[in-house]
């Protein structure tokens, strides 16, 4: 029986998430596959209708699943216990969330995650940060390309550092920014990850554990305070 997938893709500016995920459901549509791909907007979101077309592939008796950007789609029924419980598990409809940043960024949809579900990245490291959070590391999907045109320079071999166009009035350095501020571990720990992933090598994930280790921090964790040497 031909198989049906629902694409939940985001629309915004300046991006091409939408884009790349339009060429993917017309590869699925080639392949046999019949795709529907809906384009959402953050700014006017539509759940009824989301909702609505996840509800269509529960009455499909045939194969079905759903691609979704970083782990954005959230529904949820209730169980005859009244505990909350993701459509996906509850109707039996595997997700795929596709991930186009670190999943660090995304730690409360990944929280949320129902079990039936999927989770492909865009870098080898990314893998790391899923294993890291106890997450299942499905598969690394790796952009196609193009290749960049030009190599990109460490930060230290760039003539200007940051380029900033705007209208800002005077600033205090740095120091006497961070100073004024009434700073905990995490955030130090935050500036410490910056400034060493900045001007250093390594993925953002290393960087901040050791940031986090330094600063007596929690590390980033789906469900409490999680010891960065496990």
């Amino acid at each position: 029986m031909r198989a049906q997938c629902l694409i939940i893709s985001t629309l915004t500016l300046q991006a091409s998430i939408d884009t790349m995920l339009s060429d993917l459901g017309a590869a699925l549509s080639r392949a046999g596959v019949f795709t529907r791909v809906l384009l959402d907007t953050p700014q006017t979101p539509n759940p009824a209708l989301v909702q609505g077309l996840i509800a269509d592939l529960r009455n499909y008796d045939g194969p079905r699943f759903v691609i979704d950007v970083n782990g954005k789609t959230q529904f949820f029924l209730k169980t005859a216990a009244g505990e909350p419980i993701s459509v996906h598990d509850a109707w039996n409809i595997p997700r795929l969330s596709f991930f186009e940043s670190s999943p660090l960024n995304h730690l409360s949809h990944l929280a949320t995650a129902p079990k039936n579900l999927a989770i492909s990245v865009v870098d080898p490291s990314h893998l790391r940060a899923l294993k890291h959070l106890g997450l299942p590391t499905r598969a690394a999907l790796l952009s196609p390309g193009p290749q960049p045109l030009h190599d990109v320079p460490q930060t230290t071999k760039r003539p200007i550092d940051v380029l900033f166009m705007g209208n800002l009035g005077p600033v205090p350095s740095e120091a006497e920014w961070l100073a004024s501020l009434d700073l905990g571990p995490t955030v130090r720990a935050a500036q410490r990850a910056f400034d060493n992933h900045w001007h250093g090598e390594g993925d953002t994930l290393s960087a901040v554990l050791a940031a986090c280790s330094e600063e007596d921090s929690p590390a980033p964790s789906l469900g409490g305070p999680v010891n960065p040497g496990h």
